[in-house]
């Protein structure tokens, strides 16, 4: 059985959950000569059960978005890190499925918005940070990804942080058309002024404006 990252570190723990998996949501087969079908599988639960068990229970996860490799940095409550792993895109959203509901912080950068509508499925508190108020967090000399996900998760945590709204699709796709319209309209400005600029070299002064 593969447990998230999050249960490597303890092999003894991982055990212990293990069994108690096996245990209480596994599906078990018939007994021998009954033609009755296996109980069905009960919701896996795996960070809660960890939370009883272990007293710094994740509670704060600062996330550092990329296109495949993702960086989260895990804290409890007490504002302790628990861990740091590095997942790849495939191994994102399972990782955040099996753990209970958690503050995740996130830079407000590109796909931010699509992650942090992914992530609050699962139940938990997503806030997006503007870059300008993380980089005051991240350590001096150690500007990589993992650093980067410490420095979020210690920015999200504080009380008067400055926050993004949170955009819906319909909401995106709107500004989207919007830029889209813009980036004509200035490929359209461009394409007059060259010409304007031109003309004059055949004797043709075209004034100002739109004619």
């Amino acid at each position: 059985m593969v447990f998230p990252p999050a249960f490597d570190d303890d092999p003894e723990f991982s055990q212990r959950i293990e069994d108690f998996t096996v245990e209480h949501f596994v599906a078990h087969s018939p007994v021998d000569g009954e033609d009755v079908p296996a109980p069905l599988k009960r919701p896996y639960d795996g960070l809660a059960y960890w939370k009883r068990s272990k007293p710094n229970a994740p509670t704060v996860v600062g996330l550092d978005l990329a296109k495949n490799v993702f960086y989260v940095h895990v804290g409890d409550a007490s504002g302790h890190a628990i861990a740091s792993k590095c997942l790849t895109r495939r191994e994102l959203l399972p990782f955040f499925e099996v753990l209970s509901a958690c503050l995740v912080g996130i830079e407000a950068r590109a796909t931010a918005h699509h992650w942090a509508r992914q992530l609050q499925r699962f139940g938990h508190d997503v806030r997006l940070i503007p870059l300008g108020y993380v980089k005051p967090y991240v350590r001096r000399g150690a500007k990589n990804d993992a650093a980067d996900a410490a420095a979020i998760r210690e920015a999200v945590i504080r009380p008067n942080m400055r926050l993004v709204t949170i955009k819906s699709e319909g909401n995106q796709a709107f500004l989207m058309l919007h830029r889209a319209r813009g980036l004509l309209v200035r490929r359209r400005t461009m394409t007059a002024c060259v010409i304007r600029a031109h003309l004059p070299e055949y004797g043709i002064i075209v004034a100002q404006g739109r004619h």
